[in-house]
């Protein structure tokens, strides 16, 4: 399966049926997925064409981290301190094998940069469970998509 952020390079145009035979899926949720990005002004339909991807500009890519850390460091402070003590050796341990993954990885950094975004993600639902008790949350959690440099 392709990995839709780090396999489709900007600029270039896309049909609904190319995308979703290269992912291995239907149309609906490919033309689901690019109408969010759409929202978000990362990719832009063009009628009776496709869906191009649109280039980010480093300041854009900026942009967006400043945010996330404006909205999701507080959140993770709150989550931290609401934490019994066996969830924090649960996290130091998820921590300590996030770092030992991007040194065994650190001569690939596609590779490095997947299992770390897996890895996060899994780190991070593991939180939002713990702190909030809401599992089918956060299972549902999905980070934002992480945009290639130009």
């Amino acid at each position: 399966m392709t990995h839709f952020a780090s396999e489709l390079a900007p600029g270039t145009l896309y049909s609904v049926v190319e995308l979703s035979n290269q992912l291995g899926v239907s149309r609906t949720p490919v033309r689901e997925a690019l109408l969010q990005l759409a929202s978000n002004g990362m990719v832009r339909f063009e009628r009776s064409k496709g869906v191009r991807i649109l280039k980010l500009s480093t300041q854009d890519i900026e942009e967006i981290y400043m945010l996330r850390i404006f909205l999701e460091a507080p959140a993770a402070y709150h989550a931290a301190q609401q934490m019994p003590q066996e969830h924090r050796e649960a996290f130091q341990s998820a921590f300590a094998g996030m770092r030992a993954a991007c040194e065994v990885l650190a001569g690939n950094p596609a590779g490095a940069a997947k299992a770390v975004q897996e890895h996060l993600l899994g780190t991070l639902r593991m939180l939002i469970q713990q702190s909030t008790g809401d599992t089918a949350g956060a299972e549902e959690y999905q980070p934002p998509v992480i945009p290639r440099l130009p």
